[in-house]
This record gives C-alpha cells, structure tokens and sequence, in this order.
C-alpha cells in the first residue's frame, strides 16, 4: 500500500508540475527580444497589489522595452523559505530563463522573499555573472527584528493565529527574517563584490516599516513618500511618485532622483 501511495505521488508531481509552469503568464507582454523583465513580488496583499501600476505601465511607450510578470508569493501556500525556493523555480522556468537582466520590485515581506532568493544566487556567483540586476524593495523590513505592528493589531493577530497563512506567520513572528536581514547586511552590505544595486522606499504614514530602521551600514538609496503601508506600493497615474521612480529606476537604475517632481498617490 505504502509503495502504491509513493507512486501516485509521484505520477501527481509529474502530471501537475508541468501544468503548474505552462501556467506563467506575463501581466504585461510588450514581445520584446526577451531582454529586460520586470518581476512583481507582492507581500501579504497578494498580486492585486500591482494592479495599478500594472495598468499604468502597459500603457507608458518609454517602457515597452520591458515584459512584466508577477510572482504570487501569497499564493505558494508556504511560508518566507518555500516562498523563496518557488521565487527560483519561476524565475527559472522556461518562460522565464530566456531573459538576459532582470529587475525587481518587492513589497512588504516579499521583499525578504527576494532577499532570501538573491542570497541563495550569490553563494555561487558575483552580482555581474548575474540576471537580477536591480531591487526596488517597497515597505519592506531591514532590521533583524523585522516589522512593528500596533499592539491592538498584533493582539488580533496573535489571538487568530493557528487562522493565519504560513506567510502571515512569518510576518508576525519569524526567527527567517531576522536571520535573511542578518545575512543581507553581512554579505551584501559589508562586501562591495557582492553588492546588488537596489533602494528602499517608505511610507511616512507606514506603521509596520520605518526607515530609522535601516542598518547603519545600509548602502543602497532610500526615499520617504507620503503614503501607509500599502499605499505606497500602488499609484494613482504616472504622475504618482511610487510610478515615477520605478519608472526612472527601471530605465536606468544610477539614476539620481534629486530632482523628482512627482505627486502623492
């Protein structure tokens, strides 16, 4: 019986894993030469949390040079570590393995999720043998403790707890964060060789992600907008500011935004 159950397990794997792959599918497809990819990693919100900038971008000409999917980290079922090893798994796809650099804009905790897989890719290489050439991480947590929550707030959580995904687990409570924050600053902060260019973006009315919590040694650059938590991982036009910088960050990642003039979304 037991080698019977470890067989249909494994015609299951067999039929559904593909099936699961041919299922990727761009939320932008502009039928480029298969360069330059923009991947979306949502944090608890789920992929809905782009919609708005999704909608924006497929319209702008200046980024036509750009095919965008999103990774629904929610939707892994799993928690941070599972989330990252079907991060890699999707990144690597035939769909996906084709193109030449890719960028990527993380919010909340699927920003850890990146942070998680990258690390993974520089115990092998250094970040010029790499794809993943740009991180814009929106709202998401650069300490070791993770994020901070209003106490009523984390009351609730904690009381719902055995409700709650493995991912909101994660988020609530994860000894996961606080190792991949420990391991992002020792490696890729303290050492330039494996340094990927990337910048944090923060809300001013956010309750769960301050910028004061940065590392004292964090080297990317990092911007204060008007917005809560979600808010600034959304855009109301391309005037918003959340668009505006991933809109001159996509098109040149060394590019200054001193001059920024954009509005509150």
């Amino acid at each position: 019986m037991k080698n019977l159950n470890s067989r249909i397990a494994i015609v299951l794997v067999i039929i559904f894993l593909p099936m699961r792959l041919s299922a990727i599918e761009p939320v932008i497809d502009n039928d480029n030469d298969n360069s330059f990819l923009l991947v979306f990693v949502p944090g608890l919100g789920g992929a809905e949390t782009w919609d708005s900038l999704i909608s924006i971008m497929s319209n702008d000409e200046s980024l036509k040079k750009f095919d965008a999917y999103v990774f629904d980290s929610l939707g892994t079922g799993g928690g941070i570590r599972q989330s990252s090893a079907e991060l890699k798994r999707f990144l690597n796809s035939d769909r996906l393995s084709v193109y030449k650099e890719v960028e990527i804009v993380a919010h909340s905790i699927g920003g850890i999720i990146v942070k998680d897989y990258l690390l993974g890719q520089l115990e092998t290489s250094s970040p010029a043998e790499m794809r993943e050439k740009y991180v814009l991480f929106i709202g998401t947590p650069h300490i070791k403790d993770g994020f901070t929550a209003p106490p009523l707030e984390k009351l609730f959580a904690y009381i719902f707890y055995f409700t709650l995904s493995d991912l909101a687990k994660d988020a609530l409570n994860s000894p996961e964060i606080r190792d991949i924050n420990q391991r992002w600053i020792s490696i890729v902060e303290k050492n330039e060789a494996k340094r990927i260019k990337n910048m944090a973006l923060f809300g001013n009315d956010d309750n769960k992600v301050r910028p004061e919590d940065l590392s004292d040694i964090f080297v990317g650059e990092y911007l204060v907008i008007q917005g809560n938590h979600l808010g600034i991982a959304q855009s109301s036009g391309e005037s918003g500011c959340t668009y505006q910088i991933i809109k001159r960050k996509l098109l040149n990642p060394d590019a200054s935004l001193a001059d920024l003039n954009c509005s509150a979304d």
